[in-house]
């Protein structure tokens, strides 16, 4: 009865099942990859979200990349802000209105710098116009912020930006006319004292969703088993109708027999 299954037709049709299922499968697990990927990210967060502030010192060095454990961690430092080096980066959206994050170098009593994102300010009308920024306190100001490793370099920078305006956080470009050594990680400002205003709006702490990837894994998951179901159920139809033929051309041949 399913002798058909081996014709080319068929055959065909179950490489195609088989490479879908594969191929979901393979989507499947990469969903999952992902999946504990942001699990384990989530948990960094969580651990150093909320703990105590340390002094930058004891979590960086100069030179030193910081490690992942001290991603999102607290650090309290003193200092001034470096008023003459404030650069803008472009393309930063904060509740889905274009904008700029104001990054301003702070140097530690210690004479360290670090890269401070005092936050997030509105884009100007057009795309060469330069946004009002708040002024940066002066004197002596003590900052919370939460580490963030600073972003990939590129093999090359946009030649028409504005001046004071940058496309990434790249500690290392930015750091260059400094005349002092920096951290290699920098900061989200949480807290300024004495607080200013106006000043850049803070940047909301970090989410811990796991997002869709386990749902995405499971529908993944779910089209494999619909392919082979429904092969299977493609394969029992036609061998039914093939019966049904085998059935009515028996009847006819008893017929025409009788005749």
């Amino acid at each position: 009865m399913y002798r058909f299954v081996a014709s080319g037709r068929w055959v065909s049709l179950a490489v195609f099942v088989v490479l879908m299922v594969i191929a979901c499968l393979l989507l499947s697990r990469w969903q999952f990859h992902r999946l504990h990927t942001r699990e384990a990210y989530n948990s960094v967060v969580s651990q150093n979200i909320n703990r105590a502030p340390v002094t930058p010192d004891e979590v960086l060095a100069v030179g030193r990349p910081m490690t992942k454990a001290d991603l999102w961690r607290s650090v309290g430092v003193s200092g001034h802000y470096d008023a003459s080096h404030v650069l803008l980066v472009r393309k930063r959206s904060l509740e889905s209105q274009a904008g700029f994050y104001v990054m301003t170098p702070f140097r530690s009593e210690s004479g360290v710098g670090i890269w401070l994102n005092r936050g997030w300010i509105r884009a100007a009308a057009t795309a060469q116009a330069t946004p009002d920024v708040p002024p940066t306190p002066t004197g002596t100001v003590t900052v919370v912020a939460r580490l963030r490793f600073p972003e990939p370099s590129k093999a090359y920078a946009p030649a028409d930006l504005p001046t004071g305006q940058i496309d990434r956080i790249d500690i290392a470009q930015m750091s260059k006319r400094l005349g002092y050594t920096v951290y290699p990680a920098y900061g989200e400002v949480i807290t300024e004292n004495p607080a200013t205003v106006p000043a850049p709006r803070p940047i909301p702490a970090p989410e811990t969703s796991n997002g869709p990837h386990l749902s995405y894994a499971l529908q993944w998951i779910t089209f494999a088993i619909i392919a082979v179901v429904g092969f299977f159920i493609l394969i029992r139809k036609e061998a039914e109708r093939l019966a049904e033929e085998e059935q009515a051309a028996a009847i006819d041949a008893s017929t025409d027999a009788r005749t």
